[in-house]
């Protein structure tokens, strides 16, 4: 079988891959940054513990929600905007302190929700597009483990914010 031709993979494909694991790391991050701090949550703004931890939950329903119908509408779009402005959507959580209640909270992570919805099919999208055939299950792989070192870094990370 011939390999595919991949116009873009060089010698600039490592520094994509390094943004590709930068990514997928900060929105794992994302995911349960609140968590660790929940309970200094609860105490500011008076709210339940199940409130509390719907902060937690909301981005992951959001992306689970949203990820198709967000594969089908991105993948007509450039691959590189595209990217950005999920990028741009992700980074709401830095407007939380600004945040005047509970319900602008809910309404950052919705957004940060929905920008994980629209990186995460245009992460395997980017490896195919920039990876040569051999790599792509190594690129892959170290995809979902900067994912998965981004949820347990959020643990380790958030509470001495």
């Amino acid at each position: 079988m011939a390999e595919v031709q991949r116009p873009c993979a060089g010698r600039y494909r490592f520094v994509i891959y390094a943004l590709i694991l930068t990514l997928n790391m900060v929105t794992g991050i994302n995911f349960l940054a609140p968590a660790a701090l929940l309970p200094l949550i609860i105490e500011d703004l008076a709210i339940s513990r199940g409130a509390a931890g719907f902060l937690v939950t909301i981005l992951t329903l959001v992306v689970t929600v949203a990820t198709i119908p967000a594969s089908i509408i991105v993948i007509r779009w450039r691959l590189k905007p595209t990217l950005g402005i999920g990028w741009l959507l992700l980074g709401a959580g830095a407007f939380a302190f600004a945040a005047p209640s509970f319900f602008g909270l809910v309404g950052l992570r919705l957004i940060q929700g929905f920008g994980a919805a629209v990186t995460a099919p245009l992460v395997a999208a980017l490896i195919m597009r920039w990876a040569p055939a051999k790599e792509v299950p190594v690129v892959n792989a170290a995809a979902l483990a900067a994912l998965t070192a981004g949820l347990g870094m959020s643990f380790i990370i958030g509470p001495p914010l």
